[in-house]
């Protein structure tokens, strides 16, 4: 291989020089430019030897996916640096350039624009924050210093009434989100999730309204540790219970378990409402079970 020890070995020499080219070209780059192509197939092929090049690729892939320019060449980058952040040999330099990544290139491409294409955008942005969670990429520390722009980025797609997958994919981003400060979250964080994810028991999608109950079971763990007020659990709760009647007996299920779990703190306050309310309910076997299993909680 022309005096080199393995494939990454060629690539890191021919990658050194191509970067050169793509680098004078690349601000003009649209979807259908030979160079992006050249580009793309380059970067998903490069596996080690993009570790001495990293800087220079996640420059090119930054300023493509700004928001002026072409859609489809967006969504072609968004889906390479999903990619990059699955390869094992970039993971500290991810690290380091992780507030980058999503100040400069995830969170303005979750953002709505007009035109059917851009939920393809947002949605792949989506996946690539989901990615990173589940690679170890963001810390909790990370996590917790971006708050406020997860927040702002699910409600503004967890509330898009036309895309159920978006909605869905922004469900599980929310789930990774819990999951990684369910044991560092602050009361004030907590305190502004909850009536955003009670929103999602009202989707339109069964799917979503499962996942929903899933979801509710990790902030109700994060709601016992940080001795989650009563004003808080009562409103949950109350608004809850309704969708023990949904036609849908899986979501029935998945709402019932979540009661459940709920049912670990304020278990006085939660067999209140439950009682307030046993009578308005069509599938009454259910309360009646809801009812006795809970009744551990109180000894």
């Amino acid at each position: 291989l022309c005096g080199c020890n393995s494939v990454d070995d060629l690539y890191a020499i021919e990658l050194s020089n191509v970067l050169q080219k793509f680098q004078s070209t690349y601000k003009n780059w649209r979807s259908n430019s030979p160079d992006r192509f050249a580009f793309d197939i380059y970067i998903k092929q490069a596996g080690t030897a993009l570790e001495n090049h990293w800087v220079d690729v996640l420059m090119i892939i930054s300023q493509c996916c700004e928001s002026e320019k072409d859609i489809e060449m967006r969504m072609d980058l968004i889906l390479l640096l999903d990619k990059v952040i699955i390869n094992e040999s970039l993971k500290e330099q991810l690290k380091v350039y992780i507030e980058f990544i999503l100040k400069e290139i995830l969170f303005p491409s979750t953002a709505w624009r007009v035109g059917r294409p851009n939920y393809k955008v947002r949605k792949a942005a989506m996946i690539d924050l989901i990615h990173l969670f589940k690679q170890g990429l963001i810390t909790s520390e990370v996590a917790t210093q971006f708050f406020s722009d997860f927040h702002s980025t699910l409600k503004a797609t967890l509330d898009d009434d036309w895309d159920a997958e978006l909605r869905y994919t922004s469900l599980l981003l929310l789930r990774e989100l819990l999951l990684n400060l369910k044991d560092t979250m602050k009361y004030d964080n907590m305190s502004e999730l909850y009536t955003t994810i009670l929103k999602r028991l009202d989707d339109s999608q069964d799917s979503n309204r499962i996942l929903t109950c899933d979801i509710l079971i990790i902030f109700i763990d994060i709601g016992i540790r940080l001795n989650m007020s009563e004003s808080i659990y009562e409103y949950m709760i109350t608004n809850s219970f309704i969708h023990l009647d949904d036609p849908n007996e899986k979501v029935r299920e998945a709402v019932e378990k979540y009661l459940e779990s709920a049912a670990r703190i304020h278990t006085k306050t939660f067999l209140s409402i439950l009682e307030k309310n046993e009578n308005s309910f069509t599938h009454k076997s259910i309360i009646n079970d809801l009812k006795d299993k809970v009744q551990k909680y109180l000894k």
